[in-house]
Protein backbone atom coordinates (compact mmCIF):
# COMPACT_ATOMS: atom_id res chain seq x y z
CA UNK A 1 0.00 0.00 0.00
CA UNK A 2 1.42 3.70 -0.47
CA UNK A 3 0.00 6.63 1.57
CA UNK A 4 -0.83 9.69 -0.09
CA UNK A 5 -1.05 13.46 1.42
CA UNK A 6 -4.13 15.39 0.47
CA UNK A 7 -3.69 19.39 1.24
CA UNK A 8 -7.21 20.83 1.83
CA UNK A 9 -6.89 24.81 1.51
CA UNK A 10 -9.62 27.13 2.72
CA UNK A 11 -9.90 30.89 3.11
CA UNK A 12 -11.97 33.17 5.75
CA UNK A 13 -15.19 34.72 4.32
CA UNK A 14 -15.40 37.69 6.68
CA UNK A 15 -19.29 38.18 5.54
CA UNK A 16 -20.53 34.81 7.22
CA UNK A 17 -17.34 34.39 9.72
CA UNK A 18 -16.54 30.98 8.13
CA UNK A 19 -13.85 29.40 6.24
CA UNK A 20 -14.99 28.53 2.31
CA UNK A 21 -12.80 25.43 0.99
CA UNK A 22 -10.95 26.51 -1.83
CA UNK A 23 -9.00 23.37 -3.51
CA UNK A 24 -7.03 20.18 -2.87
CA UNK A 25 -3.54 19.19 -3.83
CA UNK A 26 -1.90 15.72 -3.25
CA UNK A 27 1.53 14.80 -2.45
CA UNK A 28 3.73 11.69 -2.11
CA UNK A 29 5.44 12.90 0.66
CA UNK A 30 4.21 15.37 4.08
CA UNK A 31 7.62 17.01 3.58
CA UNK A 32 6.51 18.08 0.22
CA UNK A 33 2.87 18.91 1.85
CA UNK A 34 4.24 21.10 4.40
CA UNK A 35 6.26 23.22 2.36
CA UNK A 36 4.28 23.55 -0.28
CA UNK A 37 1.87 24.91 2.55
CA UNK A 38 4.17 27.50 4.01
CA UNK A 39 4.74 29.02 0.48
CA UNK A 40 1.42 29.46 -0.24
CA UNK A 41 1.10 31.55 3.21
CA UNK A 42 4.50 33.10 2.89
CA UNK A 43 3.43 34.62 -0.92
CA UNK A 44 -0.15 34.86 -0.76
CA UNK A 45 -0.66 36.06 3.16
CA UNK A 46 3.13 37.92 3.10
CA UNK A 47 3.13 35.58 6.92
CA UNK A 48 5.20 33.29 8.48
CA UNK A 49 3.08 30.10 9.26
CA UNK A 50 2.72 28.05 12.42
CA UNK A 51 2.86 24.29 12.06
CA UNK A 52 0.67 21.99 14.28
CA UNK A 53 1.18 18.27 13.87
CA UNK A 54 -0.64 16.16 15.55
CA UNK A 55 -1.55 12.68 15.34
CA UNK A 56 -1.28 12.03 11.63
CA UNK A 57 -2.41 14.82 10.62
CA UNK A 58 -0.94 19.07 9.89
CA UNK A 59 -2.85 22.01 10.51
CA UNK A 60 -0.90 25.04 9.15
CA UNK A 61 -1.72 28.57 9.55
CA UNK A 62 -0.42 31.79 8.94
CA UNK A 63 1.14 33.42 12.41
CA UNK A 64 -0.49 37.11 12.67
CA UNK A 65 -4.36 36.71 11.47
CA UNK A 66 -6.76 33.62 10.64
CA UNK A 67 -7.53 34.42 7.30
CA UNK A 68 -6.36 31.10 5.66
CA UNK A 69 -6.29 27.68 7.37
CA UNK A 70 -4.47 24.51 5.56
CA UNK A 71 -4.99 21.17 7.12
CA UNK A 72 -3.42 18.16 5.37
CA UNK A 73 -3.82 14.43 6.01
CA UNK A 74 -3.09 10.91 5.01
CA UNK A 75 -4.88 8.64 2.77
CA UNK A 76 -3.96 4.84 1.95
CA UNK A 77 -3.97 3.66 -1.62
CA UNK A 78 -4.13 0.08 -2.44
Amino acid sequence: MRKIWCMKNSILDREETTYKHMYDIFFTSKKKAIAEAKDIIKYLDCDTSEVRDTDGSVTITPTNSMSRYIWITSKELN
